[in-house]
C-alpha cells in the first residue's frame, strides 16, 4: 500500500500467499492505518515547507522597507515562491485531514 497500490490488489495478494481472510482483514486494517499515518507526517511536513515558502516575501518585503530599496523582480520571484508555498500548505492539509484521499507513492 506504500507504493500506491489498490486496496484490493493488496488484499488479493495477501490472500494469494495463503493467509486466511480474517487475518488478511486484520493485515489490511493495520497497513491502512500505517499508511493513513505516513500520509499525515508527510503533510506536516508539506505545511513546514509551505509555511516557509510563504514567509520569505514577507520578510524579504519588511527587510528591504527597512533598508528603504525593494528590488522588483526578486520580489516577484519570491511572490511566485510564496504562492506555491500556499499550494504546499493545501497540499499538507488535504494530507492531514484526509488521508485515504489519493493514492500517491509514498516510497520516495
Amino acid at each position: 500500500m506504500t507504493w500506491g497500490e489498490s486496496p484490493e490488489s493488496v488484499m488479493t495478494y495477501i490472500q494469494l500467499q495463503g493467509v486466511e481472510a480474517a487475518d488478511a482483514l486484520v493485515m489490511m486494517d493495520s497497513l491502512k492505518k500505517e499508511r493513513a499515518a505516513n500520509v499525515r507526517a508527510e503533510g506536516i511536513r508539506k505545511i513546514c515547507i509551505g509555511s516557509a515558502m510563504i514567509a520569505a516575501p514577507i520578510a524579504y518585503l519588511i527587510v528591504s522597507l527597512v533598508i528603504g530599496v525593494v528590488l522588483m523582480k526578486l520580489m516577484a520571484v519570491l511572490i511566485l515562491l510564496g504562492l506555491w508555498g500556499v499550494w504546499k500548505v493545501i497540499g499538507g492539509c488535504i494530507n492531514i485531514f484526509a488521508p485515504n484521499f489519493g493514492n500517491e507513492d509514498l516510497s520516495q
